[in-house]
């Protein structure tokens, strides 16, 4: 039921936590922009949109953007509360578009959910033009953070597996050369203090404790290497030699 609930439901209060709460706002915003160089004029389609969290960041950065998820409600709930209408219910293992078609494609903490990645790294691979970029963005199974996350909840056990040496098994599998890795996150201790189910969201509102989280994930930003930090995002160059 958990499974079914969060994979097919749409969960109008994780949607609201991470675009009404300020901080948490705050920090969504900045990761998905230091991500995806501004290319307005670029069309871009977020594979596994959820109910558009992140489409909702980048409509204002991206003026053809496209959602695509395989949950009907999900998807609904996306057109209608993301800002973006151009939003698709279709399956991540047979995208509906034409091979060229996107500047950009990417898919965000969707990956350790599937046992079909390779082929929906091939399908995003397949539909993004010659000369554009694939963003593969996953949560770390090496942070101590997802490496928690994986054993308490039930829906993120395939976290535990992920890093980016397992996904660069299956891109390699692929012929896939042109990639570059990096890390965001090194310690996000606000996943856990203001989550919206789990901790206190309101936690937000303090500015004490913010200047204190602020300071501690600075430090760890120092201490910890980046190959454990939260999150880990393969950038793809499509070219004509892959």
């Amino acid at each position: 039921m958990e499974m079914e609930k969060y994979f097919f439901h749409a969960d109008e209060d994780r949607f609201h936590w991470q675009t009404q709460n300020v901080f948490v706002a705050r920090r969504e915003k900045e990761l998905l922009e230091g991500i995806f160089k501004q290319r307005r004029n670029a069309a871009i389609l977020e594979v596994g949109c959820g109910e558009g969290a992140n489409l909702f960041f980048l409509k204002d950065s991206f003026q053809k953007i496209t959602g695509l998820d395989f949950s009907l409600e999900k998807s609904k709930f996306a057109k209608e509360n993301s800002g973006v209408t151009a939003i698709v219910q279709a399956n991540a293992l047979f995208l509906p578009f034409r091979a060229d078609f996107f500047d950009i494609v990417f898919c965000r903490d969707i990956l350790h959910h599937v046992n079909g990645k390779r082929k929906i790294i091939s399908e995003m691979f397949r539909v993004c033009k010659n000369g554009g970029r694939i963003y593969i963005v996953e949560a770390n199974g090496l942070n101590i953070i997802g490496f928690f996350q994986s054993l308490l909840i039930k829906v993120e056990r395939g976290m535990i597996f992920n890093s980016a040496k397992e996904l660069m098994k299956d891109i390699k599998k692929l012929l896939i050369w042109h990639v570059k890795i990096t890390h965001k996150h090194s310690l996000p201790l606000f996943r856990i203090f203001m989550h919206y189910r789990y901790g206190k969201p309101k936690l937000s509102q303090a500015e004490v404790f913010i200047f204190c989280l602020n300071l501690f994930e600075k430090i760890c930003d120092f201490v910890i290497p980046q190959y454990f930090w939260y999150y880990t995002i393969i950038e793809i160059e499509k070219t004509k030699m892959n």
